[in-house]
């Protein structure tokens, strides 16, 4: 489980990283971290950038955000009478 955590949580970070390296760094096999990785993507709803899990200073998500917030107040001035 530990290997695959650390493998969720460079992915969700965008790392690069290879399936092979982290279960060689852990010991394990690339089918019981592939298995195990996809447990907890299923399990906690990951996905990239998820803010629970990252850990950089400048998420790239922050910008879809404030695209959609944008979008919503253009909309909001576009049906007002």
């Amino acid at each position: 489980w530990a290997a695959a955590l650390d493998y969720t949580v460079r992915k969700v970070n965008l790392r690069p990283v290879k399936r092979q390296d982290v279960a060689a760094l852990y010991g394990v096999s690339e089918t019981a971290l592939k298995e195990r990785h996809d447990d907890l993507v299923r399990t906690l709803d990951v996905m990239p950038c998820d803010y629970r899990y990252f850990t950089g200073k400048e998420n790239p998500l922050d910008k879809l955000v404030e695209a959609a917030e944008l979008l919503e107040q253009l909309e909001a001035r576009f049906q007002e009478p």
